[in-house]
């Protein structure tokens, strides 16, 4: 029979209260993962009552990490005149640390035009890319997005409590700060449904532009509207279908 090594309390105390940390962690772990909860959907990009294109929008795991893609075609009359599509894809990871980038791509094709910019996280305050076939290096704070995932962050981090939200992101080849101020709730209609929503406008330094963002918290606070204003002329996608 195998002697048995008595083990003295002190020590199993230090062992169930490293097992209790372990479990925690990956409890912690969990619930954050579980918060990236995967969804498709579909806009429509409207500006002066007419539909000039639609967006396609979608959340996806991919192993261990998750895809956001964003797809956009001209549509109705304006294709006629001008063919355009823009294809953005990040790719995302989740821990207890919060939301991280690890990639990021841009396809434009417009015409005989096909351009392709790009950048990759080599550690969480790296960047290295492309951009208009140029190299670019980035040294950036940890938590940086890219412009599109954005987005995700706001639905993760929406709340009536939190009045301000502010995110670092790379767009193009510059680093950049968004602020995202909260203007109370609404409803709103689209051709999905009506949804009560969590009303965001993005805080720019020029107030020659403004952005608003409707999220809607029965469907995971997923932007229903996002309305942009320039000069007084008004543009805005609106949610169509989503699952």
């Amino acid at each position: 029979m195998d002697k048995l090594i008595p083990i003295k309390s002190g020590q199993l105390k230090m062992r169930l209260r490293s097992t209790i940390i372990t479990l925690l962690f990956l409890l912690n772990f969990t619930v954050a993962a579980a918060e990236l909860k995967p969804f498709t959907a579909t806009y429509e990009a409207i500006k002066f009552d007419l539909v000039l294109g639609e967006i396609k929008v979608s959340l996806q795991p991919q192993g261990k990490h998750f895809i956001y893609s964003k797809e956009s075609t001209t549509k109705g009359l304006v294709a006629l005149f001008r063919n355009e599509q823009v294809k953005e894809k990040s790719t995302l990871t989740l821990s207890e640390k919060g939301l991280r980038v690890l990639d990021y791509q841009y396809q434009l094709k417009r015409g005989d035009e096909n351009r392709t910019d790009s950048f990759t996280f080599e550690s969480p305050e790296k960047v290295n890319g492309i951009y208009k076939k140029q190299p670019f290096s980035l040294d950036v704070p940890h938590g940086t997005l890219d412009r599109s995932s954005i987005e995700v962050a706001l639905m993760r981090d929406a709340n009536p409590d939190v009045k301000m939200l502010s995110y670092s992101a790379v767009e193009k080849d510059k680093l950049k700060t968004y602020n995202f101020e909260y203007q109370g709730e609404q409803i709103v209609e689209t051709p999905a449904g009506k949804f009560q929503c969590l009303n965001y406008k993005r805080v720019r330094s020029s107030g020659k532009r403004s952005t608003t963002l409707c999220l809607a918290p029965e469907l995971n606070n997923l932007p229903v509207k996002i309305t942009h204003n320039e000069k007084g002329t008004e543009f805005y996608m609106v949610l169509k279908s989503y699952n």
